[in-house]
């Protein structure tokens, strides 16, 4: 590789990261301000990492159903791993619209497989019962049974694959619903939502034209704000700190003399957001609004302290 070639490469490289950043950066303030905003609190710094945790985190929400999307109905240059040959004897729209739902069912199967393994990190409190599990794995056996004789049987019997794919589909979300496990039925949605957005990605990416003249800008910025709101009120208040989360850290305050809110020596919060001055917390993890103590009364903070 010539030095010239190497140069000009890195310098796109550079750029495309730093898009990339900034990109991520301005998701996480908006989810982050969201999120604070739920909670009653209205300003704070705007260069913290936190912000920036908080866009990671939504950038591989984002990735997980884009990428398995992208695999599932071939897009954005992908080979899917299982091809489905097209109908006989019927028109290609329709035969089309039969291997969408056949698909959907590929999609939905790598969906359910992250969800179960990647709740344990996004909810704390993950309910391991026996019914749960055994809803799990059998759907996951008789769902692999359903899209393996959809795609040996589809170019002969395209409505009946589609008519059991999309079944199984909505046995899953039902299964899950009836026992009340709605943390995966929210993640699920997500994937799905997430994933009908990547064909109308994927035809724009194609043809820049559909991009420059066909796009309703205004609905489009809707969406984004759409996204990130059901990010923020479904998932980001659930997932711990740690993992780039906002879910509230239980904490004991000590302070220097007595408490301001209840004139004790210590006082028992969850602190839903830091900066410079003070502490945001809440008195139960249930309150929707939040209490400000300033760093000059606190003497020491005592963390995940019962």
């Amino acid at each position: 590789m010539l030095p010239s070639d190497l140069k000009s490469r890195l310098e796109i490289a550079s750029h495309i990261g730093a898009f990339a950043i900034a990109v991520c950066y301005v998701a996480g303030f908006m989810v982050v301000t969201f999120s604070n905003a739920s909670y009653g609190i209205v300003g704070f710094g705007l260069l913290r990492a936190k912000v920036l945790s908080a866009g990671i985190l939504f950038s591989i929400f984002l990735v997980f159903p884009m990428l398995q999307s992208a695999r599932a109905f071939s897009l954005f240059g992908f080979l899917s791993p299982l091809p489905l040959e097209p109908a006989k004897e019927m028109p290609k729209a329709e035969s089309d619209f039969y291997s969408r739902g056949v698909r959907l069912l590929d999609y939905f199967i790598s969906s359910w497989a992250t969800v179960f393994i990647i709740c344990p990190f996004v909810f704390v409190k993950v309910d391991f019962r026996r019914s749960y599990l055994l809803i799990n794995f059998s759907f996951l056996i008789v769902a692999f049974i359903v899209t393996h004789k959809s795609h040996v049987h589809f170019s002969k019997s395209p409505g009946y694959c589609f008519i059991a794919s999309v079944g199984m589909i909505l046995l899953g979300v039902g299964s899950l619903a009836l026992i009340k496990k709605w943390d995966s039925v929210l993640l699920l949605i997500w994937f799905l939502v997430i994933g009908s957005y990547i064909h109308d990605l994927d035809a724009s990416v194609k043809e820049p034209r559909i991009l420059r003249d066909e796009v309703n800008w205004f609905w489009t910025l809707l969406i984004i704000i759409g996204v990130i709101s059901f990010f923020t009120i479904a998932f980001y208040p659930k997932i711990l700190p740690q993992f780039g989360g906002g879910k509230p850290i239980e904490a004991t305050f000590q302070f220097a003399n007595s408490s301001p809110i209840d004139g004790t020596t210590k006082t028992k919060g969850w602190i839903v957001d830091e900066v410079d001055g003070g502490y945001y917390i809440l008195l139960t993890p249930e309150d929707r609004k939040s209490i400000f103590i300033p760093k000059p009364l606190v003497s020491a903070v005592y963390f995940e302290s019962k």
